[in-house]
């Protein structure tokens, strides 16, 4: 509560700062490697700079799909090989994958109205699941979310 405390408190706020601008830093360079995608990224950032309603993640991840599917296609002539030397493949059926599809969806859309009809155990687990489904982002993100739906 003194003077040491309020100053040890503002410099780690400053590292925070210096720590999250590294991270959007090389997220940048590694995830917009081109015009292209750097053009979607500053769509997407002045989409949710302007947009205030709660759908606005959802939309720009919506308007993002689709700007990559019309923009970012790869080139057909370029080496299969070296287009895929670092991602890792793995098959998910058509099946499997329709069925996360709807369990997702029911979850996400279901849990609400369980919660409001049942006890808080219902509330915490839809509160845990929206914010594992619906936020990007590590801890700084998370956390604050849970906080607000949890401890209050």
């Amino acid at each position: 509560g003194g003077p040491l405390g309020t100053g040890l408190i503002h410099g780690l706020k400053l590292v925070a700062v210096a720590v999250v601008a590294q991270a959007v830093w090389d997220m940048a360079r590694r995830l917009c490697p081109d015009h292209r995608r750097a053009a979607i990224a500053l769509i997407a950032l002045a989409l949710l700079s302007v947009l205030t309603t709660v759908y606005a993640q959802l939309l720009v991840i919506v308007v993002g799909a689709v700007l990559g599917l019309l923009l970012c296609q790869p080139d057909a002539s370029a080496n299969p090989v070296s287009r895929h030397a670092h991602v890792l493949e793995f098959r998910v059926s058509r099946a499997a994958g329709a069925v996360a599809l709807v369990l997702f969806c029911l979850l996400l859309f279901g849990l609400p109205v369980l919660a409001a009809q049942t006890g808080r155990a219902a509330q915490v687990f839809d509160a845990f699941y929206r914010s594992g489904a619906l936020v990007f982002g590590g801890g700084h993100v998370v956390l604050p979310l849970l906080q607000q739906q949890t401890v209050a």
